[in-house]
């Protein structure tokens, strides 16, 4: 007699399990009088308020009884089901909603003038490591241009602190992703007459688009669990601890200095699969594994070897000085956006890999598509998005 295969689990089978039941020692800490002292009665802003960490970040900010809270993204559908979980209602003439894309400095402009922020907090950035690393132009023109636009419009209209959330990733730059990342630390730093900082932390466990999707999914369908490495291990918070601990942070913001958060718990990748399964109830299911993506790392850091970082008086928050940019960093940017803006995909990796070491020993003389067509001439500005700087 034939035995019946195992059916498949499904959604409706059992509750998935959360992240929280997943990383019980991840637990977010209460608001400190610091943090409410910075956002009580004060405008706020949020930029990629519809992300994950964005939206971690303004259910936070809520009950510390800001002025406003302003929700900043491109995604409309997304700020539609914020707004809806914050009023219980869609939008209105009065909603503090702004749909516009960092990449638009001139959006951006009319934004900040129409919301007029005391407090920015910036977590709009492309994310996903392996999709930047073959949309290089996206990444340079959303996480460095996207932070630069942010900065000036944060400038031009007089806010109090800005907080730039960054990735563990902008550690010794393997990626694409952390390339730009690190860049748009550079682009925050020496703003004279500005409170700023850059924050890096690990992975929000259940942020969208993350290991938490896939697991999600191919456990309910039944499907082999696909990771990259066996042995691979990250450092784990949940969004609404990482959200309490970036409020924590801005408090500390000073002149353009980068912090790294690490007081995540670090757990190897296939530890995690099982953690779910038994939190699930469901048999361990099959791993897959499919291979590090170019540039991944095995562990992820926070902070580089050549970085000097100091305790501040948060627990497991590291600092790093806000040490003055090269003299032709300025340059650096200003080819950079010309090669993203012509969507020249190998001219960006290509410069990005002259400013990272770690980044140029693994692409190698790259050649330009030959579908790339140059810009006619240099062009005073980004064909839409504003002007570049000299």
């Amino acid at each position: 007699m034939t035995a019946s295969p195992t059916p498949r689990a499904t959604m409706t089978q059992y509750r998935p399990p959360r992240p929280q039941d997943l990383l019980p020692t991840s637990q977010p800490r209460p608001g400190s009088a610091a943090v409410r002292a910075l956002v009580a009665g004060r405008r706020v802003l949020v930029t990629g308020a519809a992300g994950s960490v964005g939206g971690a970040l303004v259910r936070r900010l809520v009950p510390l009884r800001p002025a406003a809270v302003h929700l900043l993204d491109v995604d409309e559908s997304r700020l539609h089901a914020q707004q809806l979980e914050l009023t219980g209602g869609g939008f209105t003439p009065g909603s503090p909603v702004l749909l516009a894309d960092v990449r638009d400095a001139r959006a951006l402009d009319a934004a900040f003038a129409r919301a007029e922020p005391d407090v920015v907090l910036h977590a709009a950035a492309l994310k996903h490591v392996a999709l930047l690393e073959q949309f290089g132009c996206a990444g340079v023109l959303t996480n460095v241009w996207g932070t630069q636009n942010v900065v000036r419009a944060s400038h031009a209209h007089g806010v109090h602190a800005l907080l730039h959330v960054s990735s563990d990733k902008a550690a010794d730059p393997t990626t694409v992703l952390g390339a730009t990342q690190r860049l748009a630390e550079l682009v925050v730093r020496d703003q004279g007459g500005l409170r700023s900082a850059s924050v890096r932390f690990g992975t929000a466990l259940g942020s969208r688009g993350s290991f938490w999707d896939t697991l999600v999914h191919q456990t309910a369908a039944g499907l082999p669990v696909t990771v990259t490495d066996p042995d691979a291990t990250r450092s784990l918070l949940t969004l609404d601890a990482a959200a309490a601990l970036l409020l924590e942070v801005a408090v500390l913001a000073r002149g353009g200095e980068t912090y790294a958060v690490d007081t995540g718990e670090r757990v190897r990748v296939v530890d995690l699969v099982h953690r779910y399964a038994q939190a699930a109830g469901l048999p361990v299911p099959q791993i897959s594994v499919t291979g590090l993506h170019p540039g991944e790392k095995r562990h992820e850091t926070l902070v580089a070897d050549s970085e000097r970082w100091r305790p501040t008086d948060l627990d497991g928050v590291l600092r790093s000085g806000a040490a003055p940019r090269s003299p032709g960093f300025d340059r650096v940017l200003s080819r950079l956006y010309a090669a993203a803006d012509d969507a020249d995909e190998a001219g960006v990796r290509r410069l990005l890999g002259e400013q990272f070491a770690g980044l140029r020993a693994r692409l190698g003389d790259d050649e330009a598509p030959d579908d790339h067509v140059p810009r006619s001439g240099p062009g005073p500005a980004l064909r839409v998005l504003g002007p570049v700087p000299a």
